[in-house]
């Protein structure tokens, strides 16, 4: 069975979560304290960007979370345009693994950063998507 696919998903969801890395990561680059998440300013409430990308396990190495998502997302790219095949298996599951450290990190603070869950939603469904359509080229050409 050969799975249809929109030519247009993949690069419209790469684009936007690269966009979204980005803005995230400027935007604590530039101002610390105030991230530019919504309700960041509510003293208390679930969504708190500050208290997520400031605590212990924002950064990894010195390098912010968002700055790993633009990484990651340099590589998925990469992964399409050049390497294509299991390699892209590999690029999603450290993907999946940035997420569930990320998660991990909202879960330990009690808060949850809007911009890193919009983020890591986009590294979901394009891990998915490679790993369902990889599946598919290697079982068509199996």
């Amino acid at each position: 069975m050969r799975m249809s696919s929109s030519k247009w998903l993949v690069p419209v969801v790469t684009s936007l979560a690269i966009v979204l890395a980005a803005i995230a990561t400027l935007l604590l680059a530039a101002h610390p304290a105030v991230v530019g998440c919504p309700g960041s300013s509510v003293s208390g409430g679930l969504i708190d960007c500050g208290a997520v990308v400031s605590s212990p396990g924002g950064k990894i190495l010195g390098l912010p979370l968002g700055g790993w998502a633009l990484l990651w997302l340099f590589l998925y790219w990469l992964g399409r345009v050049a390497w294509r095949g299991r390699l892209l298996s590999v690029i999603a599951t450290l993907g999946f693994l940035g997420v569930a450290y990320a998660v991990g990190t909202e879960l330990r603070v009690g808060h949850v950063c809007a911009w890193c869950t919009l983020v890591q939603l986009s590294i979901v469904t394009l891990g998915v998507w490679s790993l369902v359509t990889n599946r598919v080229k290697v079982q068509d050409h199996g």
